[in-house]
């Protein structure tokens, strides 16, 4: 299972679809991105 760190997934309030806990910033979406290839 792939996990990011509670602190590096931040909601982005800027977002272009609005605010959502869901939305997150570019930096968080890499972090996921990382969390998943580090499973391979």
């Amino acid at each position: 299972m792939a996990w990011v760190n509670e602190d590096d997934a931040v909601a982005n309030p800027g977002h272009k679809w609005g605010p959502a806990f869901f939305h997150y910033t570019q930096e968080t979406y890499h972090a996921q991105l990382q969390a998943i290839s580090d499973l391979f």
